[in-house]
């Protein structure tokens, strides 16, 4: 799916840079030079995460339906579908983290059995509750394969990025050590690194991640039809 679609993604992964630069600046403006409360940005967060993912899904699904994007339309946004998925957000990490204090294992299951619920609200337009219902329904028999899928994305990043610059790292301060390597050699060393491996490396990953993600919301979507509640 990525070799195919790489420009969607990338165009994709492009609008939203540019929405979280807007948020950037926006977010320096009123809450560093104006002096807005804290607890506003934090609220402001909250909003254009639920915004983003939403948006999100909706061109990954495209992509995973070879469908052409619409960029314009995935960014409109009506307040029913937004509030669904804001009150199943809330519910979600709620569940989460209560799973994680729980010993981390219940946090895991939780985070896959209730991880669909936006592909749900975005794609069948269910209500913020039945969205997390219709998601544990999905991925019921189907956990393990998930966990297993999410497992592999964290092990390839870590070989592909984490060891790298971590290599990378432990030379260059051992050089500095040996001798007396200016500080601002070893930040453009850790910027060649981030540049030519980190970044190019982390987005691949990010699309491939997304890919499985819808590749497996159709599958689980196809076995297991939406119990409209009456």
């Amino acid at each position: 799916m990525v070799k195919k679609n790489w420009v969607k993604y990338l165009k994709l992964i492009g609008v939203m840079i540019l929405m979280y630069l807007a948020y950037g600046v926006a977010s320096y403006v009123l809450f560093t030079v104006i002096g807005l409360p804290q607890i506003l940005d934090s609220l402001v967060q909250i909003v254009l995460g639920v915004y983003a993912s939403i948006f999100m899904v909706r061109g990954v699904l495209a992509v995973a339906r070879d469908q052409q994007l619409e960029i314009a339309e995935f960014l409109k946004l009506d307040a029913k579908t937004f509030l669904h998925a804001l009150g199943a957000s809330i519910l979600f990490y709620i569940v989460t983290v209560i799973g994680f204090i729980l010993l981390i294992i219940p946090g895991i299951i939780a985070s896959i059995m209730f991880g669909y619920y936006i592909y749900s609200i975005v794609d069948k337009k269910t209500e913020f509750i039945q969205s997390l219902e219709d998601s544990m329904n999905m991925t019921r028999g189907n956990k393990m394969k998930i966990f297993l899928y999410q497992l592999l994305i964290g092990i390839i990043a870590m070989v592909a990025i984490g060891i790298p610059s971590a290599i990378v790292a432990a030379i260059a301060f051992g050089a500095m050590e040996g001798t007396h390597m200016e500080p601002m050699i070893i930040l453009v060393i850790a910027g060649l690194v981030i540049a030519v491996v980190a970044i190019p490396v982390s987005i691949y990953l990010g699309m491939v991640s997304m890919s499985g993600q819808a590749y497996m919301y159709l599958k689980m979507r196809a076995k297991t039809p939406l119990a409209l509640k009456k």
